[in-house]
């Protein structure tokens, strides 16, 4: 892989990387703001799409899994965003959440620093 590409790809993993931070940091620390927010179906549709955009580049860098888990949690909240709420506060509360966020986060930065 050229080197250029190389840097790009760890630029990628570490934009998404820095935005999962984001977004855990707030399902931990405003865990009520987080909820009020995303139990509306435009945000969490606008948060499937924004999962769904960052596919065409994870496959472009060769991330196939990473494209794979994109869709898989992306889609769902695009298409049908009340399902994906329910089925979320259904599973765990919004902290859970945030540490997954946070888990995933780490893994992303691990992984774009190998070389």
């Amino acid at each position: 892989m050229d080197r250029r590409v190389r840097h790009m790809r760890v630029y990628f993993l570490r934009f998404l990387s820095a935005g999962l931070i984001a977004c855990g940091s707030c399902h931990l620390l405003a865990p009520g703001w987080t909820e009020r927010l995303m139990s509306q179906p435009k945000h969490v549709r606008l948060a499937g799409g924004l999962l769904l955009s960052m596919i065409m580049p994870s496959m472009a860098f060769g991330l196939y899994l990473l494209g794979f888990l994109l869709g898989v949690f992306g889609a769902p909240r695009l298409i049908v965003p009340g399902r994906s709420i329910r089925l979320q506060q259904w599973l765990y509360p919004r902290r859970v959440h945030g540490v997954l966020l946070l888990a995933g986060a780490a893994a992303l930065w691990i992984f774009s620093s190998q070389p």
